[in-house]
């Protein structure tokens, strides 16, 4: 999601390719599901005020403006229905607790990535460095390197947003540690956790 729109697909970050992709071969497996989850009403009134809110009046706001909006600017208008898409996608493909705790666990590990290069980026690895130069450009990557601010962006392209998001991670960590009892899941968790620890000190 870090990676400059249209750099590696016209138009698109793939990122948002791969969920319209994955939400597409969901369906089908949702809808052939004989017992589907249900949303609680108060989670569908989030939902509702989230898509409403975050995206619908404001896209119908701009166009009553007669406001011109690049693809960028569009996407980024409707970037909280993605989260609802990615959340009812989650939501009605896990049937239990294991299938949640596993999904859990992977993007867990997908974020140990993140911040193992944001610690390579934090050691000046030359080719972590080209690699974002090349992938990841952004004014803060930009600042950290010709100033010598040394705050690290990773995959994200900016500091503020990888902090968050290292941050999100620990949360979950801590949220969740006590009731998961495979030793496997409670290993990953430790490891993530000091990782991103040392990726948001970074």
């Amino acid at each position: 999601s870090g990676m400059t729109r249209g750099r590696l697909l016209p138009f698109f970050i793939p990122n948002e390719l791969i969920l319209v992709a994955s939400a597409a071969l969901a369906f089908p497996a949702i809808m052939l599901q004989n017992q589907r989850q249900r949303i609680p009403a108060p989670i569908f009134t989030g939902i509702a005020f989230l898509a409403i809110g975050g995206s619908i009046l404001p896209t119908l706001i701009y166009l009553q403006r007669g406001v011109s909006l690049s693809t960028s600017d569009l996407f980024g208008i409707i970037a909280p229905v993605q989260y609802i898409v990615l959340f009812l996608v989650v939501l009605f493909l896990t049937n239990d607790e294991r299938d949640r705790q596993r999904l859990i666990q992977w993007m867990l590990f997908c974020a140990a990535i993140v911040a193992i290069i944001g610690l390579l980026q934090a050691f000046n690895v030359g080719p972590v460095r080209s690699f974002l130069t090349q992938w990841y450009p952004s004014i803060q990557l930009e600042q950290s390197t010709e100033r010598d601010i040394n705050r690290v962006t990773s995959l994200m392209g900016a500091w503020n947003s990888l902090g968050t998001f290292m941050m999100i991670n620990l949360l979950v960590i801590i949220a969740i540690f006590n009731k998961v009892r495979h030793k496997w899941f409670r290993r990953n968790m430790i490891f993530v956790g000091l990782v991103c620890l040392a990726c948001l000190l970074a």
